[in-house]
């Protein structure tokens, strides 16, 4: 399988000096940067092998002027039910 990559220091990103990426965040900065030249994406969905709604949401969060948002986001769930199950309620359950 062969792949190709676009070169990472691009105009906008080398404003910033010497950026440390992780390999994962780099990834996503090339895959924006071939969407972002080309438009064409399902080219980056087969380049990158991943699905079209990923590639919507890393764009739907891309911040050019803030390259932490290429970061991975937390999975945990956002908000968590309280449990309901009291001493009344298994009362009045049985």
């Amino acid at each position: 399988m062969t792949f190709f990559g676009l070169n990472w220091q691009f105009n906008w990103v080398s404003r910033y000096g010497n950026v440390e990426l992780t390999p994962k965040e780099r990834d996503r900065l090339r895959a924006l940067a071939l969407w972002q030249e080309t438009k064409d994406v399902k080219l980056v969905c087969r380049t990158f092998q991943m699905s079209q709604a990923t590639l919507y949401r890393w764009r739907k969060r891309f911040n050019p002027h803030d390259l932490g948002s290429l970061k991975e986001h937390c999975r945990c769930p956002k908000h968590v039910r309280s449990a309901r199950d009291g001493p009344r309620c298994r009362q009045s359950c049985f």
